[in-house]
């Protein structure tokens, strides 16, 4: 599917329509249309927003990203990779979560920043190992 296809995750829950999302939401991680996202950013909790570039120069520039700046995609969705399947050791979107990655007792599925922030203290108290020794 091309990056046309990418849509509003409320849009897409509400009523099956694809539209072409305007902002991604780091914290709920989702994406929005400029219809959803005030709603969205009005609802309780906290919302760190970004905005999805429409440049089809800018996605052609940088070989496996899309329009969601920052975040690595699903070759096969073109979806933010927001999960990680730990039973299969790979990132997966939402797409793949629910198609391939739903059934807990064979997968175990956690949010990508969490193992980010993970390996991230695991290379710094590695990283602090390494000094003492030198």
């Amino acid at each position: 599917r091309g990056h046309q296809e990418t849509k509003c995750e409320t849009c897409w829950r509400e009523n099956g329509e694809t539209c072409s999302p305007t902002a991604w939401c780091n914290d709920c991680e989702v994406a929005l249309c400029s219809q959803h996202l005030h709603d969205h950013i009005d609802s309780p909790g906290d919302h760190a927003i970004k905005k999805i570039s429409t440049s089809q120069d800018d996605n052609q520039s940088r070989p496996g990203r899309s329009r969601y700046s920052g975040f690595q995609t699903c070759t096969a969705h073109h979806q933010p990779l927001t999960c990680f399947c730990k039973s299969c050791d790979i990132p997966v979107c939402g797409e793949c979560f629910v198609l391939a990655h739903r059934d807990s007792r064979s997968h175990d599925v956690v949010k990508m920043r969490d193992v980010a922030e993970k390996r991230k203290r695991k290379s710094t108290a590695e990283v602090q190992k390494l000094r003492q020794t030198v």
